[in-house]
């Protein structure tokens, strides 16, 4: 009887795992765009997979941290500390085994103060341990109550039914990137350390199922809006580079009748993806304008010039290319040479 007991309390125990999983993985999407939205002023995807809103890293965070910080909970300091390295130490090993397994970076810190091997820095350990306290304290109570409410049958049929299509998920994307990987080598004849090991075979690329997915969901456009932040690197560590699309739609090149200094940019406040484009060293600027202001950031290196080059009688020509139907303004004034 002892024996079932315990067979039946670690058998609720896993499945309760997995429904911690499945539901902090998807919060984890939902936290991680707003993150992107709010540092770079893109929407972009967080995503594990190729198909489900999971961010997988924050539901086996979720996972692992919320029994393992359970002998920790008398003390927030002691919660911070076993979050900060529990939480370090699960996305170092997660980045570890997409650089060392795939060859793909799922995030670089490299560019960031007090990073280990571009894997992890000080900024995200401080990151996971108010993580933690929030998950402990505030969060997870929560979740448990809302798990606790439904009844057995629906949790068990959401919580098997979340698993296969994660499994299945996992494998398609595992392919997905597989079939990119090999494209991406024989397209630009790439040398790379392990490629063997990353690609598919002539005759798994010739299969007509894979043919007509390399079309749809495993396209370079469908894997890297996925996963924009992926980077590749050849056998000497270099960096392969990939592309996005940003702006798709006609685009004109004028000569400027005026010399300038810097750089100016002016784009649509329509236009998500506007970091993207901006000029390094280049700062926002205000110009007298409020509407202009209101319809259109403007970025120039030198404010001087912004002023220069916006005149009154300019502005109002670019505030009326706005009324035509989709119409998106993105402006670069270069300096030539």
């Amino acid at each position: 009887m002892k024996q079932e007991i315990e067979e039946q309390v670690v058998k609720i125990t896993f499945k309760r795992l997995l429904a911690y999983f499945a539901v902090y993985s998807f919060l984890g999407f939902i936290v991680e765009t707003i993150f992107g939205i709010l540092t770079k002023g893109v929407l972009e995807s967080r995503q594990s997979c190729l198909f489900g809103p999971f961010c997988c890293i924050y539901g086996l965070g979720a996972a692992i941290m919320i029994p393992g910080l359970q002998p920790f909970k008398k003390s927030n300091w002691a919660l911070f500390f076993a979050g900060a390295v529990e939480g370090s130490v699960i996305e170092y090993v997660i980045s570890w085994i997409g650089e060392v397994i795939f060859q793909i970076k799922w995030w670089d810190y490299s560019n960031m103060p007090f990073n280990i091997n571009g894997r992890i820095t000080l900024t995200f350990t401080v990151f996971w341990g108010l993580l933690a306290l929030c998950l402990v304290r505030f969060i997870n109570p929560y979740i448990e109550t809302g798990i606790n409410k439904l009844p057995k049958k629906w949790f068990n049929i959401l919580t098997i039914g979340f698993t296969i299509f994660l499994l299945l998920d996992l494998l398609i994307t595992a392919l997905g990137l597989k079939v990119f990987y090999t494209r991406l080598i024989k397209e630009h004849n790439l040398e790379v350390k392990d490629s063997q090991i990353l690609m598919v075979s002539d005759e798994v690329m010739d299969n007509k199922i894979i043919k007509a997915f390399s079309k749809t969901i495993f396209s370079n456009e469908k894997v890297l809006k996925t996963f924009p932040n992926i980077k590749y690197e050849d056998k000497d560590g270099n960096k392969i580079i990939t592309w996005e699309t940003i702006f798709e739609g006609r685009y004109m090149i004028f000569d400027f009748n005026k010399n300038f200094k810097s750089n100016v940019q002016v784009i649509s406040n329509d236009f998500i993806k506007r970091s993207l484009l901006r000029i390094k060293n280049n700062k926002k600027v205000k110009l007298e304008d409020i509407e202009f202001n209101k319809m259109f950031k403007i970025y120039s290196e030198i404010e001087h010039d912004a002023f220069y080059i916006l005149t009154p009688h300019f502005m109002e020509k670019i505030k009326k290319l706005l009324t035509f139907k989709f119409c998106i303004v993105i402006m670069i004034l270069k300096i030539s040479f």
